[in-house]
């Protein structure tokens, strides 16, 4: 309980249009979307393509975090959005706290999709 109250703590809120996070930077969190939306998008031949809308309950930024790489998209607010921030650190905590059936099919499903990537 006192990692929710923890992770409530740590949150960030956006206006209409704001960025959250653009392709290519660098992942060092994730976001739970507490309230709002937001637009995902990527580049394709110098083009904005639209992937999705995220809204709230729905995480954005998690495979960054996990496999450490570079984002894969543009998280944009599409309206006023509020987000709790989760950190490498906070995931890989809860990962390790977790009973070991769950964190063996967390890590079954990590390794898939790393695959398909």
């Amino acid at each position: 309980m006192e990692q929710d109250a923890h992770l409530r703590q740590n949150t960030r809120s956006l206006e209409p249009e704001e960025i959250l996070f653009r392709e290519g930077e660098s992942a060092d969190c994730a976001y739970i979307i507490e309230q709002g939306k937001l637009e995902i998008t990527t580049q394709s031949e110098g083009q904005s393509v639209f992937i999705c809308y995220l809204e709230a309950g729905e995480i954005v930024g998690e495979m960054g975090v996990i496999d450490s790489a570079p984002r894969t998209a543009t998280a944009k607010a599409a309206e006023l959005t509020r987000l709790t921030v989760v950190t490498r650190d906070q995931l890989t905590d809860r990962i390790a706290q977790a009973d070991p059936i769950l964190k063996l099919l967390v890590k079954i499903l990590l390794d898939l999709s790393l695959i398909q990537i």
